[in-house]
């Protein structure tokens, strides 16, 4: 009896073995699931010379461990640990690894500009007003607000959009009247581009401008002066030529230099 109950017991737990596990016990080994994971903090405290004990933890695995924050990567030269030299200074754009933009609901850009700013004593690049032309600095800089950068740093700049950047800065170009204040020749993509590769562009040359204001003031003030006086002159000559015993006859001209006049001064002033 004792044998047949060990023989029957073996049995049942060799059939058992090939049976489906119940949906229930497996739900309860399946380890959680990915997402609903939170990031752990990072123990990195040092990269290079960089303290990171507080780099966000959201951006550690794109930043830190991809070794995207490597001095190669970011475009310095001559040293093979990041420095402060490099991460504040030499390269363009340290924090393009994040992997949130700034317009994102998370607050994960604005960690590591937070983080960014404490690593470099506070000395952040921004864009300097003095690379675009005076007429497009209120509303560029405005638009950069709007499109979500708290202060108009180097890193959020370069991260925006690219299409959505050039395109409001056309419209600031073209919105202020900059095209017909001769300044045309500002070329927003090569700025934006040349400032997020080299790290910064040539401050615009103002001087233009402000010939052209210059111009335009004085020729405000001439037009009309010399008009006035040619139009004195022709009514003189013409009030000679046109003179009779009656004294009438001269004032004919009157109108047609007084249309004359105006023809030359309205468009002028309109143009300016």
């Amino acid at each position: 009896m004792r044998h047949f109950c060990t023989t029957r017991f073996t049995a049942f737990s060799i059939l058992a073995s090939f049976l489906p596990q119940s949906d229930a016990i497996t739900n309860i080994q399946d380890p959680p699931s990915p997402r609903l994971l939170r990031p752990r903090a990072s123990n990195v405290t040092k990269v290079g010379e960089i303290d990171a004990t507080g780099f966000p933890p959201c951006a550690v695995t794109s930043c830190i461990t991809s070794n995207q924050l490597s001095p190669s990567r970011l475009g310095c030269s001559g040293t093979p640990h990041l420095t402060t030299d490099c991460l504040c200074k030499e390269a363009p754009t340290p924090l393009q690894c994040v992997p949130s933009a700034p317009s994102d609901e998370d607050n994960c850009w604005y960690d590591a500009e937070d983080w960014f700013a404490g690593a470099c004593s506070g000395v952040v690049p921004e864009i300097n007003a003095r690379t675009i032309p005076q007429c497009m600095q209120q509303c560029m800089f405005a638009q950069l607000s709007t499109m979500g950068c708290r202060n108009p740093t180097r890193n959020c700049f370069c991260v925006l959009d690219r299409k959505a950047l050039l395109d409001a800065a056309s419209n600031c170009l073209t919105g202020n009247n900059c095209v017909k204040k001769m300044q045309s020749s500002f070329q927003p993509d090569a700025w934006r581009d040349t400032i997020c590769k080299l790290g910064e562009t040539d401050s615009y040359d103002q001087e233009g401008y402000d010939k052209y204001i210059k111009m335009v003031h004085d020729t405000r003030i001439a037009v009309p002066v010399v008009v006035t006086l040619v139009a004195l002159v022709s009514i003189i000559t013409l009030g000679v030529l046109t003179y009779n015993d009656e004294g009438n006859g001269w004032w004919l001209g009157v109108p047609v230099v007084i249309f004359i006049a105006l023809a030359i001064i309205l468009p002028v002033e309109f143009a300016l």
